[in-house]
């Protein structure tokens, strides 16, 4: 899977070059050297654009780098996997708040109190570049409740190191954690989302990680409406989540897996910023280039 987002490098880089671009200073005589200081500063300023475009833009473009914390990160089957999970929105408990009943948002995902209605793809939507624009100001996201601040773009997710707005979060598998347990995101817990596993993907599970479903009848089935919390909380980060063990986090560990070699996909390559930097004087536009 390839994402076109071609341009968004060039977006990017024009708002970095306007940002530290370079402005000359009223001309003032060098008595040593007799030129002016704007004549002096001019070149050096366009020297270190070309670097910082080159560091933009490198040729070749480089590979999602392979990540040590997933074995099947680069494995087809468990995209393909990750693929189904990221649009399944079984695996979620209950609607928290009300506006989703379709009165302030025509985008409501149903009646509050009502479970099974958040996926992945709900707060990160594949037509606006994988973030949530349904909001007035499109600055905030409606998952279960509404958060504090706007799902980020899946885009070239698989290029970072660091996750989430804050950085709390260190590898693709990992961050699934967060927004499963969130009560303002999926509202639900490790535990019904590894029996969810159980239920609806046992035999992908077992032919992808090469492992039996782990036995899990110690637990009594936890009902969707019970996944996670009944009101919301303080925060929108925080949970309500029911007991589990290890067998439990293997669970939902892989199934971060298989959703972060899907994300890795989500990889726009080149852009006409690349192509102009590397030669092409007709990627860019009169304007973006005069801007850059």
């Amino acid at each position: 899977m390839r994402v076109e987002c071609s341009g968004m490098l060039c977006a990017i880089a024009i708002l970095a070059s306007s940002g530290c671009g370079w402005a000359a200073p009223a001309k003032k005589a060098d008595a040593k050297a007799g030129m002016s200081v704007a004549a002096v500063a001019a070149p050096a300023s366009r020297s270190s654009k070309s670097k910082i475009f080159a560091a933009l833009s490198p040729n070749p473009f480089p590979r999602v780098p392979a990540d040590v914390s997933n074995r099947w990160a680069d494995d087809p089957d468990a995209a393909l996997l990750g693929q189904r999970l990221f649009f399944d929105a079984r695996f979620s408990g209950p609607l928290l708040a009300g506006e989703h009943d379709g009165a302030f948002l025509s985008s409501g995902l149903g009646m509050q109190g009502t479970p099974g209605k958040v996926a992945c793809s709900s707060c990160h939507h594949p037509s606006a570049g994988f973030v949530d624009t349904r909001s007035t100001k499109q600055q905030v996201s409606l998952g279960a409740a509404w958060t504090h601040r706007r799902s980020p773009s899946l885009l070239d997710v698989g290029y970072l190191s660091e996750l989430m707005w804050d950085g709390r979060r260190d590898a693709g598998y990992n961050q699934v954690f967060g927004a499963i347990e969130a009560s303002a995101e999926m509202n639900s817990s490790r535990l019904f989302v590894a029996q969810q596993m159980g239920r609806l993907y046992k035999a992908d599970y077992e032919r992808v990680f090469k492992e039996s479903f782990p036995d899990l009848s110690d637990y009594a089935p936890v009902a969707a409406e019970d996944a996670g919390c009944k009101e919301e909380q303080a925060s929108p980060t925080m949970g309500c989540p029911t007991f589990y063990d290890d067998c439990v986090d293997r669970v939902v560990v892989n199934f971060g897996k298989a959703m972060n070699a899907y994300l890795r996909k989500f990889t726009c390559g080149a852009g006409r910023f690349d192509a102009w930097v590397n030669g092409d004087a007709n990627a860019l536009t009169v304007e973006e280039r005069h801007r850059c």
